[in-house]
């Protein structure tokens, strides 16, 4: 199993850290660490580490000034998708999993248990020495690390929905590096569809693709869909106004003619926010993106600022209306007399007589009627498609 420790000690370790919590399974995210930071089984062959089942463990700093040490906070589980090296340092690509289950607020076992596990480890991480005061090694350790023999096991159980990310976050909320963060975890987008076609309306999740180096989300062209997102400050204040935080949801423009709300409040202790996006109409498939970021953050970072890439793509069905109708509209006008005969005999034998006297009559009625298949297919698709 691989190991991918990461602290706060740095504002894009913190965001990073802030992130993981975010994502939704499956959204493929990036590490970079430094080479003397990586495991040298690592180092020496990375590929060997690709596909491998791992974990993100959140390093709190804990203990007295001039002794501190890290606290140690499984966040959720990954698969690696690639491990490079470029230059100094080593990247590693993953997936992310599910989040890891703490179990009720009133029992730590879990977490007493996993912390021990991570403190015995040979080349553990540690704080530099100069705060952790450590003078006989002064080596930080591995903050990515690989170990195969017993490792413990991390549930990700799901009894009631969140309920595992809401544990987690709990315990996330009271450590010394993310206390007063805004979490968030984004539930992901949603359609408005009818089964079939009748009754009322559900709301189908839309499922993402990747090309296992950007995760995509396709949205349908010239529809709304819903982008839900779940919020949890556990320690908000009420009565503190400083507590109460303001998020910017930003769209491009060329993309989305807009959303049902650009800005959301973190103003309790939990919420569920739901924006309906509309997607423009396009004459080709376009990505853009969409970002979440908290307004006039401090320097000491308090909240995720994921991005996600959208896809608004041209159904397809358009596209096969359009060929259709052109298709149909040439048949017609194609045909002549001895083409009527030919069809008529072949597909009604019985009735060769009939067409044999009437075909200048239907000859001249399918040439008429040629007009029909190729308005109703430019009908079709014009109304999808922007007119300007």
């Amino acid at each position: 199993m691989i190991y991918l420790f990461c602290s706060a000690s740095r504002p894009l370790y913190k965001r990073d850290i802030l992130e993981s919590t975010c994502y939704p399974e499956g959204h493929l995210f990036r590490f970079r660490y430094e080479r003397k930071y990586v495991d040298a089984e690592i180092l020496k062959k990375p590929k060997s580490f690709e596909d491998k089942e791992g974990a993100i463990v959140f390093l709190d700093t804990v203990g007295e000034e001039g002794h501190k040490n890290f606290d140690f906070f499984p966040i959720r589980k990954i698969r690696t998708v690639r491990l490079f090296p470029l230059g100094l340092a080593i990247y590693i690509d993953f997936r992310f999993g599910g989040f890891i289950d703490y179990g009720p607020e009133d029992n730590d076992t879990r977490k007493i248990s996993w912390s021990r596990f991570f403190e015995d480890l040979l080349n553990r991480p540690w704080p530099p020495p100069e705060i952790s005061g450590r003078t006989e090694d002064t080596d930080e350790g591995y903050f990515a690390m690989s170990y195969s023999e017993d490792n413990p096991e991390f549930p990700c159980e799901i009894k009631i929905a969140h309920e595992t990310w809401e544990n987690m976050i709990r315990r996330l909320d009271k450590a010394n590096d993310l206390k007063d963060s805004t979490f968030f975890k984004i539930l992901g987008f949603y359609e408005m569809k009818k089964k079939w076609f009748v009754g009322s309306h559900s709301e189908v999740p839309i499922k993402s693709k990747d090309n296992s180096y950007d995760t995509i989300y396709p949205l349908p062209m010239g529809k709304s869909v819903i982008l839900k997102l779940l919020f949890s400050r556990p320690s908000y204040e009420t009565k503190n106004p400083q507590s109460r935080r303001v998020l910017k949801v930003k769209l491009a423009a060329e993309s989305f003619a807009g959303a049902s709300k650009d800005v959301l409040l973190s103003d309790s202790r939990y919420n569920e926010e739901r924006i309906v996006v509309v997607c423009k109409r396009v004459f080709d498939s376009v990505f853009s993106m969409i970002s979440i970021e908290q307004e006039e953050e401090p320097a000491d970072v308090q909240a995720p600022k994921p991005f996600l890439l959208t896809w608004i793509q041209v159904p397809k069905s358009i596209i096969g209306v359009v060929i259709l109708g052109v298709v149909l509209t040439t048949l017609l006008l194609g045909c002549d007399a001895e083409l009527i005969k030919l069809l008529g005999t072949w597909l009604s034998p019985n009735h060769a007589q009939f067409f044999e006297e009437k075909a200048k009559i239907l000859c001249s009625l399918a040439k008429a009627s040629a007009a029909i298949p190729v308005g109703i297919s430019a009908y079709l698709a014009f109304r999808r498609f922007p007119l300007k």
